[in-house]
């Protein structure tokens, strides 16, 4: 069975095909209106050298340089079906709400499902003219972890089923992210809507290449800062997070010439399949009621093995502090990547969508949670890394220059070739535009032109040149730099 952010990438990916379908002939049907509600659903993946991105992900971990060794098969995400079937999640009617149980149950991937659900159905109704009512069968499971305290009041029982039915039965009030969420509290919870709305990263510029950008935020009444310490460091991240990481190795020397650790951190929500290694350095730093790691791409990159050199830009950090009331943590996790071969729309994908976007829920707060139960799983052959406590300076340092590893060749995402088929296009409008003006001279020519005639369709000429560069200019900064998502 695929793990649970496979079945929900799987579920958003069939949002992106059915983007791609309805763009390739928005002149039929409900076409143009169906990528309109996507873009505003989902804001940023169905544009210009956007859309497609699924398509991305499944060649890039179906792909030699990401497969696990010991796999006889390349990886394939499941399909829309098979990861409805795997998220076909029983009702617990004997859930104590406030319990660990029932907290470790409200898995934020379980909300982005029941979204990716409602929106899938939502465009189905713009090009169908109806929902599938087979859409029950899966979605109260999805709502059912969540306790039935509505944002807004209302008469009638309260439960996953009924929840679900207030979502299906008010769809049509859902126009973009916002409207969904505001639906979405009054089903089910703030803290449901929050969870469900976290898609996708944003675009930003890091040292002059563009990357995807992903921030989280979490926090939890019933742990504490120095409980979240006392696991986080990030040797034991596979202990906190190993459905995720699944190492983290350290490099020798174990330190940079300025302190920074030196780890390996191998990744996979499927490692049976697919595994991605990076070589990071990572800086721990205690600060005013708190803590926080940085890490970044190690300039001395070692131990990729296949993975060498996939990820051109990985940096970010992790900072926990106590809440603002004084009770529990809040967590705020930052992360900027670019991997070669994948439009930010797709390393947007990767990193929310199959692990790290769960971060701050699932490696620092239900870990501490775990800890504090005494129900962290600690192996015999791998135990605690502790904070460390003392300056790291006297210890061996890495002085060797970066290793110079062979060039590796770029990739253009495959959506590439769209981006140029719609420059063509544009190129082709161009020239329609102006034959028909010159074509409209050469008629007045003939007939006997005038100084007036010259004016008017040289003017006419200038008018159309104006509106067709504008348009190419909002289409390529749409492309390369498209608008951060509103934040809710």
């Amino acid at each position: 069975m695929a793990d649970i952010r496979s079945d929900v990438t799987a579920l958003f990916g069939s949002i992106d095909k059915l983007v791609v379908e309805a763009d390739a002939d928005p002149g039929t049907g409900a076409n143009a209106d169906i990528v309109d509600l996507a873009e505003r659903l989902l804001p940023n993946t169905t544009g210009l050298g956007r859309q497609g991105w699924f398509q991305e992900l499944q060649e890039f971990f179906g792909s030699d340089p990401v497969r696990n060794p010991r796999s006889r098969y390349l990886y394939s995400f499941p399909s829309a079906e098979d990861a409805r079937a795997n998220l076909n999640r029983e009702l617990n009617p004997d859930r104590v709400w406030n319990s660990y149980q029932a907290k470790e149950d409200r898995h934020p991937a379980l909300a982005r499902a029941a979204f990716a659900l409602v929106a899938w159905e939502r465009l189905n109704l713009l090009r169908h003219g109806r929902i599938d009512e087979t859409v029950m069968t899966v979605l109260p499971g999805l709502l059912d972890p969540w306790p039935v305290e509505p944002t807004v009041p209302r008469p009638g029982p309260r439960d996953a089923v009924s929840n679900a039915e207030y979502l299906l039965e008010r769809i049509e009030r859902i126009q973009d992210r916002e409207s969904w969420i505001v639906l979405a509290g009054e089903a089910v919870s703030e803290q449901f809507a929050k969870d469900s709305s976290r898609c996708f990263g944003t675009l930003e510029d890091a040292g002059g290449q563009y990357c995807s950008t992903l921030y989280t935020e979490c926090c939890d009444d019933d742990v504490t800062v120095a409980q979240v310490r006392a696991i986080l460091h990030p040797l034991n991240w596979d202990l906190c997070y190993p459905s995720f990481f699944q190492t983290m190795e350290k490099q020798t020397p174990y330190f940079t010439h300025d302190g920074w650790h030196r780890i390996v951190e191998e990744i996979s929500a499927e490692p049976s399949f697919y595994t991605l290694k990076t070589a990071l350095i990572f800086s721990l730093e205690d600060c005013d009621n708190g803590f926080y790691i940085n890490y970044r791409l190690d300039p001395n990159r070692q131990k990729e093995g296949n993975s060498i050199g996939i990820v051109e830009i990985d940096n970010g950090y992790i900072w926990v502090t106590p809440k603002s009331d004084g009770k529990g943590v809040r967590v705020r996790t930052s992360k900027e990547e670019r991997v070669n071969g994948l439009s930010p729309t797709a390393t947007a994908a990767l990193g929310c969508q199959l692990g790290w976007g769960d971060s701050a829920y699932e490696m620092v707060v239900s870990a501490a949670r775990k800890a504090a139960t005494g129900d962290f799983k600690v192996p015999a052959k791998h135990p605690v890394e502790k904070w460390p406590e003392v300056t790291l300076m006297k210890k061996p340092a890495d002085t060797d220059p970066p290793l110079q590893y062979p060039a590796i060749p770029d990739k253009l995402p495959i959506n590439a070739a769209d981006a140029i088929k719609d420059g063509a296009c544009l190129l082709k409008s161009l020239i329609r535009r102006v034959s028909s003006n010159t074509g409209g001279a050469a008629s007045r020519w003939l007939d006997g032109t005038v100084k007036t005639d010259v004016e008017e369709v040289t003017t006419q000429m200038g008018k159309d040149l104006k509106e067709w560069s504008l348009e190419v200019y909002q289409k390529a900064q749409d492309n390369v730099k498209p608008p951060k998502e509103k934040k809710p």
